[in-house]
C-alpha cells in the first residue's frame, strides 16, 4: 500500500535529498571528468549573449528556427512564425530555478540553491562548490561540510564513528580506511573491493556487492542484475547523451541532452527542455514501494539503477524504462496541457508546441491493468496496476536538436532492380551507371526496395514478399550499384522488414544478423525499415521497448553517418491511423521517418499530419510524409508540399521502371510534385544561410 505523506513532508524530503546530490558531482565525458562539461548545441542553434544587454541573441536561422529547436514556432495550424530573439530572451531570464524557486540558476547555484525563508524552513542561502547548500536553520541540520564532506549533524555528532577527508562518509559499523571510506555491513572489503559484500563474493574485476546473479547485457557481469532495464545500443552516436548525474542516499538527479529525472522517496519528477537552465516540468511518478535505488553502471549513453522493488533505466535520449518485481502501482501526473492527447488503450503520446511525452507500458506481455486515466487538463492523470515483469518506457522529447545542415542533404530517391517482366530486362539488374550518375544531381540516398534485388522463392516473383530471407538475387549487379553511387556521391540503403518476426517478436537477432550480412557484402549505409512490430490485431504484439532496442542496434551498427529509414505509418485497421504508432525517442536514431500511407485526410492541418507525420519539435529527426490516402480533390501537390515545407519536413520521390518506345527503363524521379517541392526546399536553404 502506498505509505501517505503530508505535502510539507514530501516537500521536505525532496529539497533535502536533492540538496544532498547536488553536492556529489558526477559529470560525464567520455565516461567521467573531473570537471563541468557543458551539452554542444550545432552551429545554427547555438545562443550567444550580447555583451551589451547579457541577454541571448540567436546565432543563426532566425526566421525558421528557435534557439534550441523546440516546435513553438509553428503554431497549431502548422504555421512557422518568426523567431524573435528578444522574446527567447525574456522567456529564458522569467524563469525559475530547477527546483521550482524565484531566480535563475547558475554555475554556482546549478540545482536552486537559492532558497527564501519560506521553502522548507532554508535561509536565504547561495551554496558554493565546496559548501554545502544547507543553513543552520530550519531542517536541524548544523555543522560546516567541506568540499570533500557529505553534509552531516554537527560533524557526525549523531552518527559513530570518526570521519577525515579521506574518509568522508559517516562510519556504521566496521573499520573504514583511506582506500575502504565506505562502511562494512558485511564481508570483508579491500582496498581493491571497497564496496561491502551482501552476498557472493567480490573481486577487483567484480567490486560491487552481488545479490545475485547474471551478467549485463553489455557482455560484462553485473553483480546486481538489472539486465532487464539494459537496452543495447548507443545515444551518444546520434549526439543525445548522460550530461551529468549526481546521487546519494537512494535518491538520484540525472540530466540528459534534453531531459532532467530528479527522483526521492518514492517520487521521479521528469523535466524537458534542450535548454538546461529552462527546463520544464512535465510529470511527476509515484511509485507505490518507495524504492531506494543502488546505482550500478553508468556510461555515456546510460544509468542503471537497481532496487529490491524495481529496476530503472535512464538513457542519454531521454528515455526512461523501469521494470516492476512485484505487483504494483504506477501513478503518474501532469503539469501540461498537452495539444495532441494520443491515445491506444492505455499507451498515450502527449504533445504541445513545446515538445512533450510518451508512456508506453509494454503491451500484452504480462498483462498490465489500467486503474484511471484522466486527460484534457494541465494536472492530467494516468494511473496502471503493474505485473511482475510488465516493463514500462517513458521518455520526454525532442531529445536532440534539429539538424538543419543535414536535413538540406538527405533528398531521398526510392527505386528497385529489374522484376524480370520483359525478356530483354533479367530479373536482378540494376539501374545502369548513367542512370545513377543523373539521380545524384538531384538526390543524397538511394534506397532500394526488395523487388528486383532480393531472390525470388522457386524462380517466381508471385511467392516474394517484402518479409526477408534478403539474399539478393545478382551480386555484382548490387555491388555495381553501390559502387556507382558512392563515386557520385550518394549513399545506399536496402530494404529490410520486421515483419517476419512478428509471431515471435520477442527474438530480434535474426532479423539484425540479416542487416550485418547486407553491411559487410555490399557496403551498404544503412537500411530502410518497413515497420517494427506494431499493433495490427490481437495476434500481433506492438513491443515498442523492443522497437526503441531494434533501431537503437542499427543505428550502432552504420553510426553517425549511416542512413536509417523508418517506415512508421501503423494502421490500427484499414484507413485508421494508430493515434500512438510514433514514439520520439525511437524516430530520435533515424535519419528520416516516413508516415502517412493509406491515412485520409481531409485538411493539411490534420491532427496526426501535425503531431505525427512533422517530426519538427517533436523528435527533431526528418519526417516524410506519404500523402496516398483518400482526401479531397482540392488539395493538389502543390498544398502538400506547401504544408510539408511549413512543418519542416521533407519530401522523397520514387524512379519505378517504366516503358517508353517498348523499352524498360527507369526515370529521373523528378515528377512535377517534386520539382515543384525542391524549388520551396531552396527558399527555405537560403533563407537558412
Amino acid at each position: 500500500m502506498l505509505k501517505k505523506f503530508s505535502k510539507n513532508q514530501i516537500e521536505l524530503s525532496y529539497v533535502l535529498a536533492i540538496g544532498i546530490i547536488s553536492i556529489s558531482v558526477l559529470v560525464h565525458s567520455s565516461f567521467k571528468s573531473g570537471s563541468l562539461e557543458t551539452p554542444k548545441v550545432s552551429k545554427a542553434v547555438q545562443p550567444s549573449a550580447s555583451a551589451e544587454t547579457g541577454k541571448v541573441v540567436s546565432s543563426g536561422f532566425d526566421r525558421i528556427a528557435d534557439s534550441y529547436n523546440n516546435s513553438s514556432n509553428i503554431d497549431l495550424e502548422g504555421t512557422i512564425r518568426d523567431f524573435n530573439p528578444a522574446e527567447y530572451a525574456a522567456m529564458k531570464y522569467e524563469s525559475k530555478d530547477s527546483l521550482g524557486n524565484g531566480g535563475s540558476d547558475t554555475v554556482g547555484e546549478t540545482f536552486g540553491r537559492t532558497y527564501s525563508s519560506t521553502n522548507a524552513g532554508r535561509t536565504a542561502n547561495s551554496g558554493t562548490g565546496g559548501e554545502s547548500v544547507f543553513s543552520s536553520t530550519g531542517l536541524g541540520i548544523t555543522g560546516s561540510d567541506a568540499a570533500d564532506e557529505s553534509p552531516e549533524q554537527t560533524e557526525d555528532t549523531a552518527v559513530p564513528g570518526t570521519d577525515t577527508a579521506a574518509n568522508p562518509i559517516p562510519d556504521t559499523s566496521g573499520t573504514d580506511t583511506a582506500s575502504d571510506p565506505i562502511p562494512d555491513t558485511g564481508g570483508t572489503d579491500t582496498a581493491s573491493d571497497p564496496i561491502p559484500d551482501t552476498s557472493g563474493d567480490d573481486t577487483a574485476s567484480n567490486p560491487i556487492p552481488d545479490t545475485s546473479g547474471g551478467g549485463g547485457g553489455s557482455g560484462t557481469a553485473r553483480s546486481f542484475n538489472v539486465d532487464d532495464v539494459y537496452i543495447q545500443g548507443d545515444s551518444s552516436i546520434m549526439g543525445m547523451k548522460i550530461t551529468s548525474s549526481h546521487f546519494a542516499k537512494g535518491a538520484f538527479l540525472v540530466e540528459t541532452t534534453g531531459a532532467r529525472f530528479e527522483y526521492v522517496k518514492g517520487q521521479l519528477k521528469l523535466y524537458q527542455g534542450l535548454d538546461k537552465a529552462n527546463r520544464r516540468l512535465l510529470s511527476t511518478l509515484t511509485f507505490e514501494n518507495e524504492p531506494e535505488f543502488i546505482k550500478v553502471e553508468d556510461s555515456n549513453d546510460h544509468i542503471l539503477f537497481w532496487s529490491k522493488d524495481l529496476n530503472i533505466g535512464i538513457y542519454g535520449d531521454s528515455t526512461l524504462v523501469f521494470s516492476p518485481k512485484a505487483r504494483q502501482m504506477l501513478f503518474c501526473q501532469g503539469n501540461f496541457k498537452p495539444d495532441y492527447e494520443g491515445r491506444h488503450n492505455s499507451e498515450l503520446l502527449l504533445i504541445d508546441d513545446k515538445g512533450g511525452m510518451e508512456i508506453y507500458p509494454q503491451r500484452y506481455e504480462k498483462g498490465y491493468e489500467v486503474k484511471r486515466i484522466e486527460l484534457g487538463r494541465i494536472d492530467w492523470v494516468a494511473d496502471y496496476k503493474l505485473n511482475t515483469g510488465e516493463r514500462v518506457m517513458i521518455a520526454a522529447f525532442p531529445g536532440k536538436a534539429f539538424d538543419w545542415d543535414n536535413s538540406f542533404k538527405s533528398n531521398i530517391l526510392i527505386t528497385h532492380g529489374s522484376n524480370g517482366t520483359d525478356t530483354r530486362h533479367i530479373y536482378g539488374k540494376m539501374p545502369p551507371d548513367s542512370i545513377i550518375k543523373q539521380w545524384s544531381q538531384n538526390f543524397d540516398i538511394l534506397i532500394v526496395f526488395w523487388k528486383g534485388l532480393y531472390t525470388r522463392p522457386k524462380g517466381d516473383i508471385n511467392l516474394l514478399f517484402s518479409d526477408s530471407p534478403y539474399i539478393v538475387e545478382d551480386e555484382a549487379e548490387f555491388r555495381r550499384l553501390v559502387k556507382t553511387a558512392h563515386n557520385n556521391n550518394m549513399k545506399v540503403a536496402a530494404y529490410t522488414s520486421f515483419f517476419a518476426y512478428y509471431n515471435d517478436f520477442k527474438k530480434s537477432e535474426p532479423y539484425i544478423e540479416q542487416i550485418i550480412v547486407l553491411r559487410d557484402k555490399y557496403n551498404i549505409d544503412g537500411v530502410y525499415i518497413d515497420g517494427l512490430s506494431f499493433d495490427f490485431n490481437t495476434s500481433h504484439d506492438d513491443n515498442k521497448i523492443l522497437n526503441w532496442e531494434i533501431v537503437r542496434r542499427i543505428r550502432k551498427l552504420f553510426g553517425s553517418e549511416g542512413v536509417v529509414v523508418l517506415h512508421g505509418t501503423h494502421l490500427i485497421k484499414a484507413k485508421t491511423a494508430n493515434p500512438v504508432a510514433a514514439a520520439p525517442n525511437i524516430d530520435s536514431y533515424c535519419t528520416a521517418t516516413l508516415n502517412g500511407e493509406g491515412v485520409p485526410f481531409t485538411s493539411v492541418g490534420d491532427a496526426y499530419i501535425r503531431y505525427q507525420v512533422r517530426k519538427y519539435g517533436i523528435s527533431n529527426t526528418i519526417g516524410l510524409w506519404r500523402p496516398d490516402g483518400e482526401h479531397p480533390n482540392s488539395i493538389d501537390y502543390k498544398g502538400i508540399a506547401d504544408a510539408v515545407i511549413r512543418m519542416n519536413c521533407r519530401q522523397e520521390s520514387h524512379s519505378w521502371m517504366m516503358m517508353n518506345n517498348n523499352t524498360y527503363s527507369w526515370s529521373n524521379g523528378l515528377v512535377p510534385s517534386y520539382l515543384y517541392y525542391l524549388d520551396k526546399l531552396e527558399v527555405l536553404k537560403q533563407s537558412y544561410k
